[in-house]
Order: structure tokens, then C-alpha cells, then sequence
């Protein structure tokens, strides 16, 4: 089963939003609940992944509070070359994903550009400077490309057997199953997107883990912002 969902028919724009500290509030409105269990096998690598870290849930759920401290994190970076790996770290950890890609637009071409990869759960999320998508080990760029043309979020249960992806040379080499990849508003008219994948089994992300993403967007744009500005800022004041 996949989904497509209109871009921005969520998420507020960037402009609207205070930061993380104002967003505790609507995310705790938003998420009264707990998702649905994760199956057993996958909730057992997180807790094993997770160690002696209390400070995130390991139960396979994602709630309001991990949403806000993946925010606040995210919020503290001020340089891109750290921001973007701790936002796709922080995506993954909060919607247990595996692995996964940050893509920017390079330059006025339009094509895309990957900013920050995690090839594995193994290892942190590190930043590249402008890797083409179709060398990257850690995005479909098919879907990637869809995304950002459409503006859709895309959803995918077992890209594996969907009948468009199905014979995808990225999708059949690393045996994904399940997909989720979604734009990010990033001033503008600006356009990113964040991609993630969970191989170890089928449908392990939802419209929840969706709306999750959207909040770390909305804070990791917020901060991209802050860091541009900070970088002009410090290279006005060199060039006195």
C-alpha cells in the first residue's frame, strides 16, 4: 500500500513558527495517544541499538515528548555541517527508521543534491557537500525526485512488491521494504526532502510517523535559516 499527500497540507510555514519551545504545546495537543506496537523483532533491535539510553523511548511508540526533544536538538545546531546529519539522526531515532537521506536543491538547476546520508543503523548520519543522488547508498532517487517535483509525501508499506517500484534498480538492490519520504518547506518557494527506510520489515511507518517528520522539518528549516543568516553575518563582519 502507498499514499501520496499534498505537499504543505499539514505543516504550517516556517514564517509561522516560533522555534521548538513553541511548539511543545501543539504536539502535545496533536499526539494524545501512542501509535500502535511495533512488531516484537524490531522493537528489540531498538532497545539493543539504544543501550543504557533512557532518555528516548525504545518501545517502539513515538510520542510528543521525543517529537520536542528531536525539535530542541535540531534547534541547538547553528552550522549547516552539523545541522543537517543531526536532523536525519534525529528523524530516524524518532520514527525508527534505519537509514536515510537529506536532499537539497543545487543551486538554480533544479536537480538534487544530498546533504546529509546515513547508509546504516550502525553508523551516525554524515554530512556531504552536494553528492548526486543516483551515488548515494542511502535514497531511492526516483522517489526523491517525485517528492520534490509533486510536493506529495510518499508512503510506502513494501516499496519491495509495490508495482511501481517493485523493479527499481535502487529499491531491488537493497531490498527495501518500507518508504517514507517527504518534502520539506524551506522558505522561499525552497524545497527539500527528507528520505528514510526501514529494510527489517514491512509498514513501519505511518501517517503519525509522517506528522512527526513534518515537526522536525519545520524546526530544521528554521534552524538552516538561522545558520545562513549567522554564516553572512560573520563573513560581513570579516570583510570590515
Amino acid at each position: 500500500m502507498s499514499y501520496h499527500l499534498p505537499f504543505g497540507s499539514r505543516t504550517s510555514s516556517p514564517e509561522k513558527t516560533q522555534g521548538a519551545a513553541a511548539m511543545a504545546g501543539r504536539l502535545e495537543a496533536s499526539y494524545p495517544v501512542f501509535l500502535s506496537e511495533v512488531r516484537t523483532s524490531y522493537e528489540r533491535s531498538v532497545a539493543a541499538d539504544a543501550g543504557a539510553d533512557s532518555s528516548r523511548p525504545v518501545s517502539g511508540v513515538i510520542d510528543a515528548r521525543s517529537i520536542l526533544e528531536a525539535s530542541r536538538a535540531v534547534s541547538a545546531e547553528y552550522r549547516l555541517d552539523r545541522l543537517f546529519p543531526v536532523a536525519l539522526d534525529e528523524m530516524i531515532a524518532c520514527v525508527f527508521a534505519e537509514r536515510g537521506s537529506l536532499l537539497v536543491r543545487r543551486g538554480q538547476t533544479g536537480s538534487l543534491a544530498v546533504r546529509a546520508e546515513r547508509p546504516s543503523q550502525d553508523e551516525a548520519a554524515r554530512y556531504v557537500d552536494s553528492l548526486p543522488p543516483d551515488l548515494s547508498a542511502s535514497v531511492c532517487t526516483d522517489i526523491a525526485y517525485f517528492v520534490h517535483r509533486t510536493g506529495e509525501t510518499v508512503l510506502l508499506e513494501d516499496a519491495s512488491s509495490h508495482p511501481d517500484y517493485r523493479d527499481n534498480a535502487y529499491i531491488s538492490k537493497h531490498g527495501v521494504k518500507s518508504v517514507v519520504c517527504v518534502p520539506v518547506a524551506a522558505g522561499e518557494g525552497e524545497r527539500w526532502v527528507a528520505y528514510l527506510e526501514n529494510n527489517l520489515f514491512s509498514g513501519a511507518f505511518t501517517g503519525e510517523s509522517v506528522r512527526a517528520l513534518g515537526d522536525i522539518s519545520e524546526q530544521l528549516a528554521i534552524s538552516a535559516g538561522n545558520a545562513t543568516e549567522r554564516k553572512r553575518l560573520e563573513r560581513n563582519l570579516a570583510d570590515r
